[in-house]
């Protein structure tokens, strides 16, 4: 089996990448599909279009692996990456990193976001959802007035980051994810100001913990913890690696669960069966989640660099060797008729296995738990405190394939 690359795989990656991908890549995704299960994309990297494929990238970590920043930007004639802010915070950061730097990372971080521990946030969260609500009681954008204050308040609280700090990162962290797609000059000029800034602010906050540490997580992340013999504990992380992880971590934390609460939203206006069972069916919440991130997931693209010379798609599938670069398009996979029949069908009752929205094995997205908790707390409250929701006008798209979401959406409510 070899990856097929022709003039109309050419064209409908062009499409993807372009408004009317960033618009809705869904139709795009499905004539890919037909295409053929391996693509060549323009850029060089193998495209599988078929879930299993996909699925098998994210879980299996001994063969698939994040590029290594200095040899991949060494390829693209950019061997001073670090001067860059965007790719600098990014490329330094657990998500871009291999064991055994993510391995240590990766363990420092992860007993703060366990299913247990993320559980015990919930009181906090049903308390917070009821008055965010009261903010909608007139209409409005609910990412501004609901999604977003709702997401950057768990995290920003905690980790730390002052309430009075948290709005300036709307902006800041949706600008610097611009350096995930594929960009100009402008959007690459406005990620490295945003990373400036970002950076800026996280030395700093990292530097005021460090001196006076509070009960947050990253407090506990960056005091040293002493070994007993003067030296420090290698769970304590320095400055680089405490302001990409908390760039991570708030970025990854709210942008996920902001996206999703506004595709979930639009995706259950547009399908008021599915809408009508929400509203009356409480048992419905966890599987409804995990639908509507499977029908409309945030994170759309992937990527991995192959390690080992092994078959993608098992057995008579596509052979590839070490320095391959593997690109998977997130809602190609959720799509994929293959391995959920009607795929294009909103269903809350859907079971037929899991979607690969979180990705898998070691980068497995940490906030998971989160993610699905606040979204199952605050999508049913939203929609059962008002019944006559409704659109108003066309939600603004945000102009990015990588992280599908809106940045306006506005909605009337009817009468309370």
């Amino acid at each position: 089996m070899r990856a097929v690359r022709t003039a109309e795989s050419d064209e409908l990656f062009a499409r993807l990448n372009g408004p009317e991908g960033r618009r809705d890549p869904y139709p795009i995704y499905g004539e890919l599909q037909r295409i053929a299960p391996f693509l060549e994309h323009p850029d060089g990297s193998i495209v599988p279009t078929r879930y299993a494929a996909c699925d098998q990238v994210g879980r299996d970590s001994r063969n698939f692996g994040r590029s290594d920043p200095d040899r991949f930007f060494a390829d693209l004639a950019l061997p001073n990456w670090r001067d860059f802010p965007a790719l600098k915070l990014l490329n330094t950061s657990m998500a871009t990193a291999n064991p055994p730097v993510h391995t240590r990372l990766r363990r420092i971080v992860s007993s703060h976001f366990t299913a247990r521990r993320v559980e015990e946030l919930r009181l906090g969260i049903e308390r917070l959802v009821p008055d965010l609500l009261d903010d909608l009681a007139d209409g409005g954008d609910v990412i501004e007035r609901v999604a977003f204050p709702l997401s950057a308040s768990v995290m920003g609280e905690l980790l730390g980051i002052p309430a009075a700090d948290r709005a300036r990162f709307k902006s800041l962290m949706g600008d610097w994810m611009l350096i995930l797609d594929e960009f100009s000059e402008e959007s690459f000029t406005r990620s490295n100001a945003a990373a400036a800034s970002i950076e800026e602010y996280f030395t700093a906050f990292v530097a005021d913990l460090r001196a006076a540490p509070g009960e947050d997580l990253m407090s506990r992340l960056v005091s040293p913890a002493s070994h007993g013999d003067g030296t420090d504990s290698p769970d304590t992380l320095d400055t680089e690696e405490a302001v990409a992880m908390a760039a991570l971590l708030f970025s990854g934390g709210f942008e996920t669960t902001m996206h999703l609460l506004g595709n979930s939203l639009v995706a259950l206006l547009e399908h008021p069966d599915q809408l009508a069972a929400l509203r009356s069916e409480p048992d419905l919440e966890r599987t409804a989640v995990e639908e509507l991130l499977r029908f409309d997931s945030p994170v759309q693209v992937s990527g991995r660099e192959v390690l080992t010379e092994t078959e993608l798609g098992g057995p008579g599938g596509l052979r590839v060797g070490p320095g391959d670069r593997v690109k998977i398009y997130v809602g190609a996979a959720n799509r994929d008729p293959q391995q959920f029949p009607d795929p294009h069908r909103l269903d809350l009752r859907r079971d037929q296995g899991p979607h690969v929205s979180f990705g898998g094995g070691i980068h497995f997205c940490l906030g998971a738990p989160l993610t699905r908790l606040e979204t199952s707390i605050a999508l049913p409250a939203l929609v059962r405190r008002y019944p006559d929701l409704a659109l108003v006008g066309t939600p603004r798209r945000r102009d990015s394939l990588s992280m599908r979401g809106f940045d306006f959406l506005e909605v009337t409510v009817g009468s309370p």
